[in-house]
């Protein structure tokens, strides 16, 4: 998962969103100290630990995870408790963003992605609150802990973790740990839906040396809390045992003096989910966004969240994009606990943003939707007493009606007997066509009947149909594509052939067209091929594959040593070469173009297609040709002139 980088966006460090709400007196574990032994000495009650029953703990985890996008489209987000299904608040957890004045606000499933800061900074945190323990507002010392959790969730919840019930221990020289039993899961990069389970255990998450007190943050004082990173290094587990070998390389670390890492035991955790090096600097772009934000800690209280409205839906519409011009559009969002909607355009998702006209409901109505609409960007804002929300923005297209038609009309098919057959073309239309209305049909008798080509598998939007395995009884057929758009109008593409000849068993190669061809101009053939079982690889430094050209006869023929020196090969291989991987995948079977050269065949010469095995030593890459167990060919005439 690693070499992925998620959808970061560079915001910065700690939550200085929320400035108006901390004023933070600074000192240093020192000074912190010496104030400390100072105040002991005049009173025998000061810096006594008391006791706190609701205390607050607010933190953004980094920039990583403040990437917003205002489409909607998937972001990190996060969600209180530990499923990775989105919830804004479960127990003594709760998910708000910090919006550019500093105040904080209650977001909902629909707006969890949509940005609480200017551009597409999301601006979410995570808040803990009711903990309990014992403080000293003034050295900061404390041991505060909080029930509940939150899930981070990467990749859109393709990754998540969690962390659940944190302890924040501070001493009275500043400095502590945030632990937190963690957990999640963890995905393959090569085969990301296969999820597995990360076992909880109790991780450091934050270690820090100093604490900055804020004494104006409500009843009991505050802290905000600088976690270490720079200069903290990691060294990976390998099989179960530590690594002696940094995971960051010295050339990264001479190029980039801030580099560092979060707590080992966290940094292990994570390898695990497969997020690895997203948590210590690796030289890769996203190093900027890997620090961790500031905790905002309050001994005996609460941020205040304003519970704005909630949308519970963001715009959509029933119509099929690009929405037909002159045609009405009704668009439809749903929030609650408004006292005022009112729907707003742009050109950008990120604005600015204007007000359309009377629209002022649950639903935006646009009367004979003109061009004027097409990229615009909407989204419905919704007002209480206590502030304003906004949906994610759905953006416009629009285009004149247009039938259905066969842009790309399907071409003549040839196969060779059990290989898997393509039918490719393309049709446009708006409305756009329905998929499950395209359906490939044959006929038997010269057109006069159509029936459903019941085998064939349809590729949804690529415009192809699989024929799998085909058989030798459609030789001779026709064939024919129908297809509707979504309002039920139909198009027929005009009637192909099919061709489909005999397996031999063995390797086998098909030219077509089968005709002569004319050396006075440049001849686009078609080259079928099937049974060629190429073998892997002869040992870790010797590997096969097959070679593909079109030969003088005297050049080459099968059962003699093989040659690069062809007349022309397929602009779809690799040099000439195909390889093992492509076709094992394929059953050993291809289908590539190949077009003879203008000047280049002789009348009363004998050419042909070629295919034979090439081995390569990947250390000296010297090619050799003994192996002549996959020697094919397929004659090609020459007109006479």
């Amino acid at each position: 998962m690693p070499s992925r980088p998620l959808p970061a966006r560079r915001t910065t460090l700690g939550i200085a969103a929320a400035a108006s709400t901390l004023a933070l007196a600074v000192t240093t574990p020192a000074h912190a100290q010496s104030n400390a032994l100072a105040a002991q000495g005049s009173s025998s009650t000061a810096h006594t630990l008391h006791r706190v029953t609701h205390a607050s703990l607010e933190w953004g985890v980094n920039a990583i995870y403040q990437g917003g996008n205002p489409a909607n489209a998937n972001c990190n987000f996060f969600s209180a408790g530990t499923q990775k299904e989105f919830r804004p608040v479960r127990g003594h957890v709760r998910v708000v963003h910090r919006m550019p004045d500093g105040t904080a606000q209650g977001v909902s499933d629909a707006t969890k992605c949509v940005p609480g800061g200017p551009g597409t900074r999301l601006s979410q945190r995570v808040l803990f609150t009711d903990g309990t323990g014992r403080a000293d507002r003034a050295t900061g010392q404390a041991t505060i802990r909080w029930r509940g959790a939150f899930t981070a969730n990467a990749y859109g919840g393709l990754v998540t973790w969690y962390l659940k019930d944190p302890t924040l221990t501070v001493a009275r020289d500043g400095s502590g740990t945030l632990t937190a039993t963690g957990g999640g899961t963890g995905a393959d990069r090569n085969d990301p839906e296969q999820q597995t389970k990360v076992p909880p255990r109790r991780v450091t998450v934050a270690t820090f040396d100093r604490v900055r007190l804020a004494r104006t943050t409500g009843r009991g004082g505050g802290a905000q809390i600088s976690p270490r990173f720079s200069g903290v290094d990691y060294f990976p587990l390998v099989d179960g045992v530590r690594s002696a070998t940094s995971a960051i390389p010295d050339a990264v670390k001479k190029a980039k003096p801030d580099w560092g890492s979060w707590p080992e035991s966290f940094v292990d955790l994570q390898y695990e989910t497969g997020l690895s090096s997203y948590w210590h600097t690796s030289g890769l772009s996203a190093d900027p966004d890997k620090p961790p934000y500031d905790l905002s800690v309050r001994f005996d209280s609460a941020p205040e969240i304003r519970n704005v409205p909630v949308i519970r839906a963001n715009p959509a519409t029933t119509a099929t994009a690009p929405y037909i011009e002159g045609r009405d559009l009704l668009i439809k969002a749903d929030a609650r606990h408004a006292t005022a909607l009112q729907w707003e355009r742009a050109a950008s998702a990120n604005g600015p943003w204007s007000p359309v006209d009377g629209a002022t409901g649950e639903s935006l109505a646009i009367q004979a939707l003109d061009s004027s609409w097409n990229g615009t960007y909407i989204r419905l804002a919704a007002t209480n007493s206590a502030g304003r929300a906004v949906s994610a923005a759905l953006r416009l297209t629009t285009a004149p009606y247009a039938v259905p038609v066969f842009s790309e009309q399907p071409h003549d098919l040839a196969a060779i007997q059990g290989t898997d057959a393509a039918v490719t073309f393309r049709v446009t239309g708006n409305p756009a066509v329905d998929p499950k209305s395209v359906a490939l049909e044959r006929s038997s008798d010269a057109g006069a009947t159509w029936k459903p080509w019941t085998e064939a598998r349809y590729g949804g939007g690529a415009g192809q149909f699989t024929i799998p395995a085909i058989p030798l009884t459609a030789d001779g057929d026709l064939a024919r594509v129908r297809a509707a758009n979504t309002e039920g109008t139909t198009v027929t593409s005009a009637p192909f052939s099919v061709r489909v000849f005999p397996a031999t068993g063995r390797p086998q190669l098909v030219v077509v067209p089968d005709e002569p061809v004319d050396p006075s101009t440049p001849t686009r053939l078609t080259v079928l091929g099937a049974g060629f079982d190429v073998p892997d690889w002869a040992s870790p430094t010797l590997t096969y594959s097959l070679d593909l050209g079109l030969f003088d006869a005297a050049v080459w023929q099968p059962g003699q040593r093989g040659t690069r020196a062809w007349i022309a090969t397929s602009p779809q291989t690799s040099g000439g070469q195909l390889y093992h991987d492509a076709l094992r995948a394929s059953g050993g079977a291809f289908t590539v173009p190949l077009t003879v050269p203008a000047g280049r065949l002789e009348p009363g010469r004998s050419y042909g297609i070629g295919g034979f095995l090439r081995l390569t030593d990947i250390e000296t890459w010297r090619d050799t040709f003994e192996n002549r167990s996959l020697d094919a060919w397929t004659p090609v005439s020459v007109s006479p002139k």
